[in-house]
């Protein structure tokens, strides 16, 4: 039981650390007809071929090891959580980046 507990906890921390880096798969879809973007709940885009759909990806940190290339970023100081919604009706994707004073950044992809 101390091992399946111990396995338990080491799963968990690979995940935490799998979404600390942007590699959790609740990702929004944002485009245009011409190319779209996959961004994640801190409004990271992990994933986007330009300017077509069949180009070579330029942001790609969704399939790397590393944190240091292939993605845009917004980094919020002292960030706190993150909402993330479709515009009702719309597929227009917002995400609200929160910090622990209680200011909120909202992007609007």
């Amino acid at each position: 039981a101390e091992k399946r507990q111990k396995n338990l906890h080491s799963v968990e921390a690979k995940r935490e650390k799998s979404m600390a880096m942007g590699r959790d798969l609740n990702l929004g879809l944002i485009g245009n007809c011409s190319f779209s973007a996959l961004v994640n709940n801190r409004g990271c885009i992990v994933w986007s071929c330009m300017p077509r759909f069949d180009a070579d990806p330029i942001f790609c940190s969704l399939l790397r090891k590393s944190d240091d290339l292939g993605f845009f970023d917004i980094l919020l100081d002292r960030f706190s959580h993150s909402t993330q919604q479709y515009e009702r009706n719309s597929a227009v994707l917002i995400t609200c980046l929160h910090d622990d004073a209680g200011n909120v950044v909202e992007v609007t992809d």
